[in-house]
């Protein structure tokens, strides 16, 4: 439970525009999903992770978060796996790289 609070508090970070705070937190929680094995979590809290580094203009870092996000979640073959791949199909595509 402590690691979904933190996922929350990461959203509602960014969702604020306080991105370090957003970033501190979504860590945090991602070390509790691995701790508790929450694997759906951890990968919704990498997609999470990658768009404050998007909002922030790191294309780069945040690529690399929802290409991580996407290996989890199509390992567990669940509908979210549909959004990282539109969000990289979206960075390639506008050339943010």
């Amino acid at each position: 439970m402590e690691g979904l609070a933190l996922a929350e508090l990461a959203a509602t970070y960014h969702s604020m525009g306080e991105s370090q705070r957003a970033v501190d937190s979504g860590r945090a929680a991602l070390e509790m999903h691995k701790i508790t094995g929450r694997r759906l979590a951890e990968g919704r809290t990498i997609m999470l992770l990658g768009s404050v580094f998007h909002s922030n203009g790191d294309s780069m870092s945040a690529e690399i978060h929802w290409s991580r996000a996407l290996a989890i979640l199509v390992a567990l073959q669940v509908p979210d796996a549909e959004d990282a791949r539109l969000l990289l199909r979206m960075i390639k595509e506008k050339g943010i790289l």
